[in-house]
């Protein structure tokens, strides 16, 4: 800045002062890793503009010998077919060994070289202009590889959104975009070796297919076919017929039936109150279950009884007196009790307050 160079410094022993004098090591391999970064987030950027069009422009970057950082404008998040396409983009430079070159020139010649400078940028009267063989040509003054093939690869890790309008995407470079690839093939291996997948590398290579993702989606449906298997079970635990015959009346002499059952399964205790219902026919159904620390709450009030009694309404009633939230449709509503209520205190509220 304005030939300034500046380093930050941390002083582990003794006193610094002006007039001071020290001598400065560069960490070679920061810094190599550093430019492979710096140097990537030029291709991408190309890239980016190649893939989504002209009006994508840089909005923010960050680059250390971790990762890339590059914000940059456009409206909607990428697909991952573009993601992969940039990713090709970036690293068949690298595999072609581009060499990198700078040259130093007046602002007005270096957009006649056709470089691309960022929009609101202050520049001096000399520029430094970054070149990577034919496929990106950039201002810039900072460190970069000298030829494309030691940035070695390049793998996206994150595209995010930043704010309207602004994207984000991070990334990795050389021997931490390996890393983190060997991490998730090693990762994928011993998933694979739970599942009993077992694949030869050429044919695997060779597939269009993933047998593992597969895999998981069937187990996800099993699952599913047994927790409905484990629901009708539970529901068929409750005395249907018994929980109507005991229902009682409010004092505006509506039905209703109360129920505390121990499940804490949501999906169960709405079908319970759902057969109480059809049962009863008219009137309200109160179904209070039991988790480890408080009491899921179902209520379903007969289509004909919403006008004069909400579900919601009766959930935010109880929720109030025992403890928690909830709301739902007239019809139907959920909460949950911090309290546990007495089941004759709570048909006693429930006959005065409806």
């Amino acid at each position: 800045m304005n030939d300034m160079f500046m380093h930050e410094v941390q002083v582990d022993q003794g006193t610094l002062a002006i007039g001071t004098s020290l001598k400065a090591n560069v960490d070679d391999r920061a810094r190599k890793l550093t430019a492979s970064n710096h140097s990537a987030t030029h291709l991408m950027h190309a890239a980016l503009r190649k893939t989504l069009g002209e009006s994508v422009t840089q909005a923010g970057s960050l680059v250390d010998a971790q990762k890339l950082r590059f914000d940059f404008t456009f409206n909607r998040p990428l697909t991952p077919e573009e993601i992969a396409k940039i990713e090709d983009m970036v690293n068949e430079q690298i595999y072609r060994g581009e060499a990198v070159s700078t040259h130093n020139m007046s602002h007005k010649k270096a957009l006649e070289f056709g470089a691309l400078a960022l929009f609101g940028e202050k520049y001096g009267d000399e520029v430094r202009v970054l070149k990577m063989g034919e496929f990106s040509t950039e201002l810039c003054g900072g460190t970069h590889v000298n030829n494309t093939s030691e940035i070695r690869l390049f793998k996206i890790v994150s595209e995010t959104g930043v704010s309207s309008g602004v994207r984000r995407i991070e990334a990795l470079t050389n021997k931490n975009a390996l890393d983190y690839l060997n991490k998730i093939q090693k990762e994928a291996q011993m998933a694979k070796a739970s599942a009993s997948v077992f694949e030869k590398w050429d044919s695997y290579l060779a597939s269009t297919q993933f047998e593992l993702p597969n895999w998981i989606e069937g187990k996800k449906n099993e699952i599913k076919e047994l927790e409905k298997q484990i629901r009708k079970l539970k529901s068929g635990q409750v005395d249907i017929d018994g929980a109507v015959s005991a229902a009682q009346k409010t004092g505006k002499n509506i039905p209703f039936v109360a129920q505390m059952i121990a499940i804490d399964d949501r999906d169960a205790l709405s079908e319970i109150a759902d057969k109480i219902k059809n049962k009863l026919q008219s009137g309200i159904v109160v179904v209070i279950g039991k988790e480890e620390n408080s009491y899921p709450m179902i209520v379903s009030v007969s289509k004909e009884m919403v006008s004069q009694v909400k579900a919601g309404d009766v959930v935010k009633f109880l929720a109030q007196k025992y403890g928690g939230k909830g709301g739902g449709r007239p019809d139907f509503a959920q909460g949950s009790m911090s309290q546990e209520p007495k089941l004759d205190e709570l048909s006693g509220l429930l006959k005065t307050q409806f």
